[in-house]
This record gives C-alpha cells, structure tokens and sequence, in this order.
C-alpha cells in the first residue's frame, strides 16, 4: 500500500522528494504522506477532490487485503 501512494503522490506532484510513513492505531493503519510545502495543494487538489480520488483507488486495494486505513499529509520541515 505504501509503494501505491507513494506512487501516486509523485506522480501527482511531480515531487520525488516522497515520504510515507506507516502507523497502526486501533486497528487502523495510518498513512502519513510527507511532501514539501509547495506542492500540497497540489497533492490535496481543490476542494479535496484529487486526495478523495486516491483514498478511493487506495480503498479498493485496501479491501481486498482487508485493511483499514486513513492518509494524512503532513508538511515537510
């Protein structure tokens, strides 16, 4: 799951400077994505649709490994 959105994330931003980090709280797997301050926006899209569009991609492969999972987007220092 983590090469997927990783993937996705410089793909989308055009940023190879990707960080993913990966936490288990309550059953939930937490994927925190880390990207430059810049590029965001870019990553969240406007109104959220393009972080929207990768949990629903992401939500498929989830179910079939039957996991539980949320993405978060934090700013790199």
């Amino acid at each position: 799951m983590e090469d997927l959105i990783k993937f996705l994330a410089q793909e989308i931003t055009g940023v190879e400077d990707v960080t993913i980090a990966a936490t288990e709280q309550d059953g939930i797997t937490i994927y925190t994505v880390t990207l430059p301050k810049e590029n965001i926006g870019q990553f969240i899209g406007k109104s959220g649709r393009i972080i929207s569009a990768i949990r629903t991609v992401t939500g498929i492969r989830a179910a079939k490994e039957n996991i539980r999972f949320n993405i978060e987007v934090a700013e790199k220092a």
